[in-house]
């Protein structure tokens, strides 16, 4: 069950939707109304599916590191360079999906190499190469797709 508060949290995280998918793209605070996002996206920013997971940390009160990597890095070896590095220091594995954890999974790949954040009911934002962010349901093609549920831990709240 969802709790008000996090509804409240999730209503305003739902303002990504939208923003271009950018490689290595990030943005300091999540847009306040969809004509921030058109501006945003008029202007050349962007956003990828580990920039999402940052804001959206950063905006529940978390500072994590960012974690810069190579295009296409998932196809140059069986490395999980992304996730490995950061998870480490600031994320624990779980087998109960709650609010707010991280969703790994693995598209056309052999290690995960894409990110999505858990809202609740069923559903998780993320953002797709050469796409947007947007709202999926954890149903059918990503339920196939999932690797591992992550929680972040409460030490890296800033």
């Amino acid at each position: 069950m969802v709790s008000i508060e996090d509804r409240e949290k999730i209503r305003h995280v739902r303002n990504l939707i939208g923003l271009n998918y950018k490689f290595l793209g990030r943005i300091n605070d999540i847009p306040e109304s969809r004509s921030e996002v058109v501006r945003l996206n008029r202007e050349g920013f962007g956003i990828d599916c580990y920039g999402t997971l940052l804001v959206v940390y950063r905006f529940l009160g978390f500072n994590i590191k960012d974690y810069f990597y190579k295009h296409n890095w998932y196809r140059r070896n069986s490395e999980n360079g992304l996730f490995d590095k950061s998870y480490d220091n600031n994320f624990i594995k779980v087998k109960d999906l709650q609010v707010w954890d991280s969703i790994t999974f693995k598209i056309k790949s052999i290690v995960p190499n894409h990110i999505g954040i858990y809202l609740g009911e069923g559903e998780f934002i993320h953002c797709l190469d050469n796409s947007s962010v947007c709202v999926s349901r954890i149903a059918g093609f990503w339920h196939k797709l999932k690797c591992d549920f992550y929680r972040i831990k409460d030490e890296c709240r800033s």
